[in-house]
């Protein structure tokens, strides 16, 4: 069993977790709130792509 660590905290994730799929991989995070602050930081920085910015607010 591979080991789950929140994109956001870097903490153990829990069981019951949100989940981020894409082709590429998979992404963890503890809870909504961790979700919301990643999702936030990625949609707002200023030296990331449009379509990266959008595809993280959906």
């Amino acid at each position: 069993m591979k080991r789950r660590v929140c994109s956001y905290d870097m903490l153990a994730v829990p069981d019951p977790s949100f989940v981020l799929k894409d082709r590429v991989g998979e992404m963890y995070f503890c809870n909504l709130r961790c979700f919301c602050i990643w999702s936030v930081q990625l949609a707002t920085r200023p030296n990331c792509l449009q379509k990266i910015k959008t595809v993280s607010i959906r």
